[in-house]
């Protein structure tokens, strides 16, 4: 909706209402944050298909696997203001003084994004 302008904005709401509305259109939102902000904002519910990024043969884990990568692989939610990756790779680069440190976490540990693999 910041993309919308202002004076259009009414006319934008009843255009999507009226296109979740036609069974000819589907929508849904790949996590629930989302789908309530949608819900929330235009008091329509739309289903949640999660998004699991099997493409990636990437599984997930406790504890450390030798031989091991290293990254942690991350979905980016729906925030536009705030790119989690980045703040997350920022942060652990910020917990030590010396990020070149090899006992530093941010110098073993790298957050990677779903989209960035493609």
């Amino acid at each position: 909706l910041l993309a919308v302008d202002a004076n259009t904005r009414n006319q934008w709401f009843q255009q999507f209402r009226s296109m979740v509305a036609a069974p000819q259109h589907f929508f849904a939102c790949y996590n629930p944050f989302l789908s309530s902000m949608i819900e929330y904002q235009t008091g329509l519910a739309l289903p949640i298909i999660r998004l699991h990024g099997l493409y990636t043969q990437v599984s997930a884990g406790y504890g450390r696997v030798q031989d091991s990568r290293d990254e942690i692989l991350v979905v980016k939610g729906p925030n536009i203001c705030i790119d989690s990756v980045c703040l997350l790779n920022r942060f652990m680069q910020n917990l030590a003084n010396d990020p070149k440190d090899p006992n530093n976490p941010s110098s073993v540990v790298k957050f990677i994004g779903l989209d960035e693999l493609g």
